[in-house]
């Protein structure tokens, strides 16, 4: 099921409605494809584009579904000899966790992942890739940028008593958000406890 979740598919889906007066811009356009395919076609809009490269994987012992966005804001010129020099002036990681509150074995943890059907994991893989963007956006809003000149005052970030390293930035009913990094390079992890069959 995993292999098989149109992740670019649902990313591109979720940034125009998103990105619009984020902050980061306010008449977006999105191109996607292979990176050759997009290298090539970069000659033609210089000079600036932030480049997103959805990710995702089992981690922790299958114990940890792991879904996120690369981001890079990119300066893009042609140098001397016609090639494509890309100069990197920001960097943002934006990865939301699903969590097995119990953690097996790593064939027993895929057990527990294969047992939740397609429906519900399909579910999941919505919500962490919603989440991936919303935390895109919140992070170049006027509320994320000024959070980043301050410590979070929210406290440590907890879920039903786990602890998960780092103060809390945002919470919801059964998720967390956790600022990572700073400078050039942020990032914001997203945690939330999956329970099969609840």
């Amino acid at each position: 099921m995993i292999g098989s979740y149109p992740f670019n598919a649902k990313v591109e889906a979720a940034l125009p409605a998103k990105l619009p007066n984020s902050g980061l811009a306010t008449t977006p356009s999105f191109h996607s494809g292979s990176w050759p395919e997009l290298e090539a076609s970069m000659r033609e809009r210089l000079p600036r584009a932030m480049q997103i490269t959805p990710e995702w994987e089992l981690s922790d012992g299958n114990a940890r579904l792991n879904v996120g966005l690369h981001t890079v804001l990119a300066e893009r010129r042609l140098d001397k000899r016609g090639k494509l020099d890309n100069n990197n002036y920001f960097e943002g990681d934006y990865f939301f966790y699903l969590v097995l509150p119990v953690k097996g074995s790593p064939d027993e943890n895929l057990k527990v992942w294969e047992s939740m059907g397609s429906e519900s994991l399909s579910a999941l893989l919505d919500e962490a890739t919603g989440q991936t963007v919303d935390m895109l956006v919140y992070n170049f809003s006027e509320e994320g940028r000024a959070a980043w000149a301050k410590a979070p005052k929210l406290g440590p970030a907890v879920l039903e008593g786990r602890r998960f390293g780092g103060n809390t930035l945002k919470k919801g009913g059964d998720w967390v958000w956790v600022p990572r990094g700073e400078d050039e390079e942020q990032a914001i992890e997203g945690y939330r406890l999956v329970k099969p069959g609840a």
